[in-house]
């Protein structure tokens, strides 16, 4: 009778043995309290029974307390990672600012140096022109040319 309870149990399962207990608990219960009595008297049953609550109680140790230490142990090589980058960040722009500053500087200054060089031509007056002149089909922007130097 005893492997005949023991499968009932095992076919409903723990939440199906305690429905059982509630919905018909004149049948259900002494049929518990047989099979906890037999297992409570058998040595080997009880020791699986410690296994098995040990192995529950550490995998629930496992998922809380082992997960929040390695999520906190993440967290922390992240925080590193960060600090790491900031810092290889700030080195990198050093040595670009060492490196092309200077070349950007004197690129600054020829943009200046030519900038004013075109105000200056904006500003000139265009040279009076002779009737001849006006001939030409550049018109008023003649006199702004320059004749070129032989090579």
């Amino acid at each position: 009778m005893l492997i005949w309870i023991v499968g009932i149990v095992s076919t409903l399962g723990l939440v199906g043995t305690i429905a059982a207990c509630i919905v018909g608990p004149a049948v259900a219960i002494p049929i518990v309290s047989k099979v906890i009595g037999a297992v409570l008297k058998c040595k080997p049953c009880v020791a699986v029974l410690v296994a098995i609550a040990l192995l529950f109680a550490g995998s629930l140790y496992g998922v809380h307390v082992e997960s929040a230490k390695c999520d906190a142990r993440i967290e922390k090589m992240r925080q590193a990672a960060e600090a790491a980058r900031v810092d290889r960040d700030a080195e990198v722009k050093t040595d670009l600012e060492q490196t092309f500053k200077p070349q950007i500087a004197a690129l600054a200054g020829e943009r200046d140096a030519l900038a004013e060089k075109v105000k200056q031509y904006a500003k000139r007056k265009p040279v009076s022109t002779s009737p001849a002149a006006r001939a030409c089909k550049l018109g008023d922007a003649a006199g702004l040319l320059q004749p070129s130097q032989p090579r």
